[in-house]
This record gives C-alpha cells, structure tokens and sequence, in this order.
C-alpha cells in the first residue's frame, strides 16, 4: 500500500470514529429530551463541517495532476 493510501485510510477512520462521536452526542441529548440543545450542536458540526471543506477542497489535489 502506498503512503498515499495509508494516508487517505487513515483520514477516513478518523472521519468514521469522528461521526460515530457526534451521532453518539445527539442520541444522548435526545434521549435526554435536550432537543435543544441537540439542534445547536448539529448546527455546530455541520458548520464546522462546512469550514472544514472549505478548507481542504476534495479536488484541490486534482488541480496539480
């Protein structure tokens, strides 16, 4: 496997273990009636989500080949 996949696997495992986290957090607070609360935070994630992207455009790479 080249470093180049182990870095692309690496980064989607952590994208996994990060949206089990945040899936794990809204069931809490929904479960706890906190729907409230729940909404800011899927606010908060899909915001930082979309900072994220912003950040590091899926075809930035593409641009150099």
């Amino acid at each position: 496997m080249s470093e180049e996949m182990k870095q692309e696997y690496t980064k989607i495992r952590k994208w996994n273990h990060d949206i089990e986290n945040h899936l794990l957090s809204l069931a809490y607070l929904t479960d706890m009636k906190k729907t409230e609360e729940a909404e800011k935070y899927c606010i908060s994630v899909l915001q930082n989500t979309s900072n994220q992207n912003k950040l590091t455009p899926a075809n930035q790479e593409d641009s150099v080949l």
